[in-house]
Parts: structure tokens; sequence; C-alpha cells
């Protein structure tokens, strides 16, 4: 099922695209919660905390490939909504070849630095083994992320968000299962945990591949698809690297964050790790928003649509700000229990389990109240990307660095675990500020450029349609002029016409019906009927009847009748002028 966003309501189109991603973006992160849930109810609170010190790491690596193959997509989407059915199929073709490429040196860098990387981000000694063991697997199963991310966007690109949900929910059910039975029947620990999630990615990505391969032929690269050029390379990488760099320079802040954390100690690593499994769940969903809007623009950019664009940034705006303040709320109030669900048994601190509640508390708090922020960010960065602008979102990514690392070293150093927790509101707010602007002034740019375009063809058919009006016209008074002429003909073809009596009428009426002499009045009556009903076959149809008797006519007599001659002209002009022309319509 492929869907078209280039036509009927945007508010409609983008609330039904992205429900399904919003689903598929909680089912996705669930892979990841489950693991810190079930590690932490069934292990105890230092596995917990060492699955939760990977996540910086490990979204730097999934999310640079996420990125990339959200870029990827982008050109998919634009090839779509210009109706490009080869151009997709190329464009599916270009980003197999460089997911292949980047999935083996990103797989093999992260696996050898990976030890390396939990030492540079000063990972708690009692953490470092599980935390290890853990990220080393996540890494190994870099290839099924990747896979699956192609399949999704590509999906998505055509306007399919629903079925990636569904492989999604049942990735994570196997992901669930998994974690069970590994941790809980093979005593596996953390590693289990890893391992589950790698098979559910694995089983995700097969489900996208037979899904495609037996119902979605527009993204079917077979042949000559596959030979693609130096040019089709670059176009996906000059959107899709960038977009890649962008998820990196905010895992790098989120990098230094962590680092900024640890020193804190365990408890802190555990009550963060808990209270961003809860806040992450709101920021995929709002994501959900920015990847509709990506798609959107895209297809509605290959159209050529800006107006479009302006409504559906409107729409989104509003929908994914109302849907930020609803979810901050619901958190808030639901923030205890939902701590306590990450708590098991095996911890016995009753100050330890207080502590963790607390510190989880501060963070939401903070985070919920600045998640407007995060909302009209992905939507105009998101926008902005399916444009195919990436120079603005990747300095927006910038400024989200700068101020987190900012936020988390300065203010951690006064105010400890809120210094933490205000760290990534304080780089939402950074990174929209050039992100808003410049969204302004591209879209008024485009629009100026949109309306002209606008302009000039609306002149260019008020022209055409004055063009197809004078044509229309002058089959008319050609089909009039021969009928008039046919008359003539026939009058002086009569002895004694100048002299009109009954007898003179009635000899003119008789040779007027005769049925040779009917043929030519009929041919030009075809000639008016067709240009009053628009249809040029009609136009030279009655031509061609009309050209008959006045060639009969001359090959008969043997003698050049300047009637004849002038009929005939008016016959073959109304022929050569039907042909040659292009369908009479009016506008």
């Amino acid at each position: 099922m492929k869907k078209d966003l280039t036509v009927g309501s945007p508010l409609k189109l983008i609330i039904y695209f992205t429900i399904p991603l919003l689903i598929g973006n909680l089912f996705q992160q669930l892979y990841n919660t489950a693991d810190t849930m079930i590690v932490g109810r069934t292990i105890g609170f230092n596995a917990l905390a060492a699955v939760g010190v990977t996540g910086a790491l490990v979204f730097f690596v999934i999310g640079f490939a996420q990125g990339l193959t959200g870029g990827f997509s982008i050109i998919t989407a634009q090839k779509f909504g210009n109706k490009d059915g080869a151009g997709v199929r190329k464009s599916v073709a270009s980003s197999f070849i460089l997911s292949f490429i980047i999935n083996i040196i990103l797989t093999l860098l992260s696996v050898i630095l990976s030890g390396w990387l939990l030492h540079v981000i000063k990972t708690p000694d009692e953490l470092y083994d599980n935390a290890c063991k853990y990220i080393v697997i996540i890494f190994w199963g870099t290839g099924a992320a990747i896979l699956f991310n192609l399949f999704s966007n590509m999906l998505r690109a055509i306007g399919n968000s629903k079925w990636p949900l569904y492989f999604l929910i049942i990735a994570c059910i196997v992901n669930i299962v998994l974690d069970y039975l590994f941790i809980l029947y093979f005593n596996m620990g953390v590693a289990g945990a890893a391992l589950a999630t790698v098979i559910s990615q694995i089983t995700a990505s097969l489900l996208c591949f037979e899904y495609i391969r037996r119902y979605v032929p527009e993204l079917q690269a077979k042949g000559s698809d596959w030979k693609v050029t130096k040019h089709d390379l670059w176009e996906h990488i000059r959107v899709g690297v960038p977009m890649a760099v962008q998820v990196a320079i905010i895992a790098i802040g989120i990098v230094i964050l962590q680092w900024a954390l640890n020193r804190l100690g365990a408890l802190a690593v555990g009550a963060f790790t808990v209270a961003q499994r809860i806040d992450v769940l709101v920021v995929q969903c709002l994501l959900s928003f920015g990847i509709t809007m990506a798609t959107y623009t895209a297809q509605n950019y290959g159209a050529g649509d800006i107006l479009r664009i302006r409504q559906g940034v409107r729409y989104g705006s509003i929908v994914s700000v109302a849907f930020a303040v609803i979810s901050g709320i619901l958190i808030l109030l639901a923030a205890d229990f939902s701590v306590r669900l990450f708590l098991g048994k095996n911890i016995t601190d009753p100050a330890q389990i207080e502590e963790t509640i607390r510190l989880a508390k501060v963070y939401l708090t903070i985070n919920c109240s600045m998640y407007v922020f995060l909302a009209l960010l992905l939507v105009f960065r998101s926008t902005l990307q399916g444009l195919g602008n990436s120079i603005i979102p990747t300095f927006a990514g910038v400024m989200e660095l700068i101020m987190r690392t900012v936020a988390a070293i300065i203010l951690s150093a006064y105010i400890g675990f809120a210094g933490i927790s205000w760290a990534s509101p304080i780089a939402w707010v950074g990174a929209f500020i050039p992100v808003f602007a410049a969204y302004f002034y591209i879209i008024k740019r485009l629009m100026r450029k949109y309306e002209i375009k606008k302009a000039r063809q609306k002149h260019a058919e008020k022209l055409r349609g004055g063009s197809i009006m004078r044509q229309k016209q002058l089959f008319i008074i050609l089909g009039a002029a021969g009928i008039l002429l046919w008359v003539y003909s026939i009058y002086s073809s009569i002895p004694l016409a100048k002299h009109l009596n009954f007898n003179t009428l009635k000899l003119i009426l008789e040779n007027m019906l005769s049925l040779e002499s009917l043929v030519t009045p009929l041919g030009f009556i075809i000639v008016i009927t067709g240009a009053f009903i628009n249809q040029k076959i009609a136009v030279a149809a009655g031509g061609i009847i009309s050209l008959i008797m006045p060639v009969y006519s001359v090959i008969e007599s043997g003698s050049v009748e300047i009637i004849s001659i002038i009929l005939i002209f008016i016959s073959i002009a109304v022929i050569v002028l039907s042909l040659a022309g292009k369908k009479l319509k009016l506008k």
C-alpha cells in the first residue's frame, strides 16, 4: 500500500500518516525499554544502570545509521512525489549500496572501540563489565538495525507507514519473549537482553524485505536499476550523510552528557536511565511528527507545491504541540508509578528506591515542561530536510551539541543532577531558534518563486485559451463561408436565376436537395458542429467530406471554376488546421 501525500486534506494526511509512525516508534523504543525494565526487575539495579550507561554510545552509532537511511528516503520520496518510477527504483538501489558499505565500516569500528569508549565516558567500575557485554552484542547487530530502518524508511517514502508498524509490533513481542527466555532460563544476564534485541531487529528486517518483495513493486530494484552512477550516489550522500552527521553531532552531546552524569555515581546513572526510558517514549512520538513532515514535504516539494507544504507545516505544528502538552501532563501525573515499574524486588534499600524516584521525577519535571520546543524543533527541522536543505539542520545540530555540552558540564557542577536534567531542554531551545528563523526565510523565498511560476502558468493558459478560442471561431467562420459559397454555386448554376419566380425557386430547391449537392454542406455543418463540441476529429472529418464534391466537379467538368477552387481551399484549410492544432477546448 502506498500513499500519495500530494493530494487530499493536509491535516488528515498528516494525522493518518503519523498514527502508525507514532505507534511504531513507541514499539521500537520498547526494545530498549523492555531490556531496561526486565534487566532492572530480574537482575538488579547495577545491571539496569549498566544498560543505561551504553545508551549514548548506542544512540551515536544506531542514530547515525537511522539518520543516513532517513536521508536516503527523502530522495526516494521526492522521486515518488514527482511520479518518477524509474527514479524511485534507482534511489532504492543507491541506498542499498551505500548502506552496505557504511554498515561494514560502522560495525567494525564500533565493536573494536566499544571498550575504549566506555572508559572515555568514565563508566563506573561496578558497571563496566555488564556494559561492555551488552554494547558489543548490540554493535555486532548494527547491520540489522540499518537494514530495518532502510526498509521502513523506503516504505514511508511512498506513503506506507502501516506495515513497518506491524513488523515492529511483532519484533517487540519477539524481543520481550526472548528477554525473559535468555535472562531467566538461560541465565545470560545483560548479554541475553542484547541478543534478544538484535534477533528481534533481524526478524523485523526479514519481514519488511518479504513484504516489499511480494507487494511493493515500486521499491523492487532490478537489472539496470542497479547500474547506478556517481551522480545517483552523490545525490543520496548529499542528503543522507548530513542527516547522519546531524544525529551524530546530537549524539556527541549526549555522550558528553553521559560522561558528566557518570561522575555523579551509579545511583544518578540508574535514576537517569529510568527517567530517560520514560521520557524517550514521548520524544519518539514527537519524532514521528518529524518523520511525517519530512516525507510530506519531500513528496510535495517533488510535486512543486510550496503552498501545500506551508499548510502542512502549520497543521503539523499545531498537532505536535498539542500532543507534547498532553503527553507532558500525563507523564508528570504518572511519574511515581512509572519509575517504580523499573525497580524490582531485589532492590531492598528503601532509601535507594526513594532517592531514585526523586531524581527521576526531577528529570521528568524539567523535560516535560519543555516538550513544546522539542515538538516545534522536530517539525521545522524535518521540513527543511524534506526540502533537501542540510546546512541549517546541521548548524542546528552543532548548536544543540554546544548547548548540551555547556549545560552538562557547567550546570552539573553547580546544581548536580538537576543540571544534567536541564541539558537537553536547553539544547532544544538552542537548536530551535536557527531552524525556526531559517524555515520562514526559505519558505518565503520558495513561495515567491511558486507564485511567479503560477502566475506565468495562468498567463500561458490564458493565452492558450485565447488561441484555442480563436481557432474555434475560425472553423465556424470557414464552415459558414463554405455553406454560403455552396448556396451561391447552386444559385449561379441555374439559368435565369436572376429572374426569381416560383419555378426558379423550385428548381434551386431541387438542386440543393439532390444527394450529390448535399454532401458539401453536410461536411461544413459537421465542421461547425465539431468546433462547437471541441472535437478536432469531427472538424477534420467534416473538411474531408466537404472536399469530395468540389474536387469531383473540377475533375468531371475538366474546367476550373472559381467557386469550386475556393471550396477546395476552404476544405483543405479546415483539414490541415484541425490536424496540426491541439485538441480544441475552452479554458
